[in-house]
């Protein structure tokens, strides 16, 4: 999951961003969540929620978007920062904070997307592993941020991925071993869940978008921290 922090004064530019935001992320079915700030301290003392991107305006009350990206930097070397104001003369002054990209209100959506193309590009170097299985006479390549889940049936995996399903043979244990224990849990002994799809927890099921997986007793504690700190 893509996790967006946004800080602006101005709570009918956050909408209309938030807005965007949703568009272009709904329709490359990416999960991604957002918080809202109108405070620079108040975003900084959120900083460690660990944000991938953040878009920040420089004419702030208080303290202004440069100074609480420096503040940023201080502790966050990797995050994308966005700077969406008003004051084009500031933008010189993006570099001074590595900004991947300066967007000038009003905000065009066609050059917001292409920003966020960027962001994506760079986030892709750094925030996805690769698994390759044989299925059939295939070798294929998956990226783990596109597995939704993998099950087992007998000595089968079933990989299930945005992409498609795909069968190799392999355990759970192994896959698991190969994959970032923090964005995958079983929730059964059967099912290992990336959690960034995961949209609920009912009782005993795990709703994603396309499956409902049953959620065993003896996992359940443990599936449901881990989805909580996913989030």
């Amino acid at each position: 999951m893509i996790k967006i922090g946004i800080l602006d004064d101005s709570q009918d530019a956050i909408n209309e961003l938030e807005s965007y935001l949703d568009k272009f992320f709904s329709e490359k079915e990416i999960p991604f969540s957002i918080d809202k700030f109108t405070q620079g301290f108040n975003l900084l003392d959120n900083i460690k929620s660990k944000y991938q991107i953040i878009f920040l305006d420089i004419d702030m009350p208080g303290i202004n978007g440069l100074d609480v990206a420096r503040k940023i930097r201080e502790v966050d070397s990797s995050v994308l920062i966005v700077f969406v104001t008003n004051m084009a003369g500031c933008a010189i002054n993006g570099y001074e904070v590595a900004a991947i990209d300066f967007l000038v209100k009003p905000i065009k959506e066609q050059q917001l997307y292409f920003c966020l193309s960027r962001c994506l590009d760079k986030l892709e170097n750094i925030n996805y592993k690769k698994i390759t299985i044989k299925t059939g006479d295939k070798y294929i390549v998956i990226r783990d941020d596109k597995i939704i889940y993998v099950e087992v049936r007998l000595h089968s995996l079933i990989y299930h991925t945005v992409d498609g399903d795909y069968e190799t043979y392999g355990t759970l244990k192994e896959l698991e071993s190969l994959l970032d224990e923090k964005k995958f849990a079983r929730c059964n002994n059967c099912y290992l869940v990336n959690l960034n799809f995961v949209e609920s927890i009912n009782g005993d099921l795990c709703n994603l978008k396309n499956a409902k997986l049953p959620i065993s007793r003896n996992k359940k504690k443990a599936f449901v921290e881990k989805f909580v700190k996913n989030i």
